[in-house]
């Protein structure tokens, strides 16, 4: 499939998985146990696929060039920084399992106080929070599948791992906004546009850095880097922030999440091994020894001809 072709099923199935999610807490009601069961491993899928994959190929797509590491380490702080600011000012990744129990939301140390009238205002935040998020998840979605270098280097399932940690995160978030306007008492009808609305975020992010890329394609690469870095620093954010909480303030369930979050990272790790071995090298590094000291083979003298400019 084409990047393009690709990003667009990758759109369609996060839209169905938002969709899907948006209306579960009127089908099935989710206790906070399993709930808290389910963060954690997908907690650890977006964290293996931010420092697995995400980062990697960040530093991979910037191209063989002096301070490559840094400039992709300074992306994914700030993308993880923005998250962070986007998660502290808007309260905007919080997961309700029910609506009945939505009252038990917790901000400031996970305290169980009851806010009724605070709680019926408390979705429009959240759900501006967690909108943003969605347009970092299109941002990373669209990176993934942009990437030249994987194309090139023979990958078949572009995107694959970021497609599967927004895929599995997203109907989460959408459950969360829709619990909350119940609980607020909001009408279902406004539910169903809200979950609408926001599961149309993902694509609408996805677009938008696409376009970037295409009006600036002599500098794609720089931008695809960019956005790979800084989406691994939001999914870092995410999976930390969503997990360690419940860690903390859940302490007969530390064996139980802890293994969790360990199968997460696990499933993200094989992964990788659906991609090219070489995948993960710079650019000018495709054809290169993966050990020092290790010379390239004679046959891979015709594929070097064309780069070797000082050679007579």
């Amino acid at each position: 499939m084409t990047p393009f072709f690709t990003l667009v099923v990758y759109c369609l199935f996060v839209m169905g998985a938002s969709l899907f999610g948006g209306i579960l807490p009127t089908k099935l009601r989710l206790t906070h146990r399993s709930m808290n069961l389910v963060m954690a491993l997908v907690a650890g899928v977006i964290l293996g696929i931010g420092l697995f994959h995400l980062l990697p190929h960040a530093v991979a797509t910037s191209g063989a060039i002096p301070g490559a590491l840094d400039r992709a380490l300074m992306w994914m702080m700030f993308g993880l920084l923005s998250m962070f600011l986007v998660t502290r000012t808007l309260h905007g990744h919080q997961h309700v399992p029910d609506p009945a129990r939505a009252h038990e939301v917790v901000d400031a140390g996970h305290a169980n106080h009851h806010h009724p009238d605070r709680q019926r205002h408390n979705w429009i935040g959240i759900a501006l929070g967690m909108s943003i998020h969605s347009i970092f998840d299109g941002i990373a979605l669209a990176a993934s599948v942009s990437d030249e270098h994987a194309v090139k280097a023979g990958s078949l399932l572009l995107g694959l791992g970021t497609f599967v940690a927004v895929f599995m995160h997203k109907p989460l978030d959408a459950m969360s906004i829709t619990s909350l306007i119940v609980r607020g008492g909001g009408s279902a009808g406004l539910s169903r546009i809200v979950n609408i609305g926001f599961a149309l975020l993902v694509p609408i992010g996805a677009g938008v850095f696409s376009l970037g890329v295409t009006q600036f394609s002599h500098r794609a690469d720089m931008i695809i880097s960019a956005g790979l870095a800084f989406s691994a620093g939001v999914f870092t954010c995410i999976a930390l922030g969503d997990l360690l909480p419940e860690l903390h303030f859940h302490p007969r369930d530390r064996i139980r999440l802890s293994s969790a979050l360990v199968v997460g990272v696990l499933l993200a790790h094989l992964m990788g091994s659906l991609e090219p071995a070489h995948l993960h090298l710079p650019h000018g590094d495709l054809h290169s020894p993966t050990t020092a000291g290790t010379s390239v083979a004679p046959d891979d003298d015709a594929d070097h001809a064309a780069h070797d400019h000082h050679e007579h």
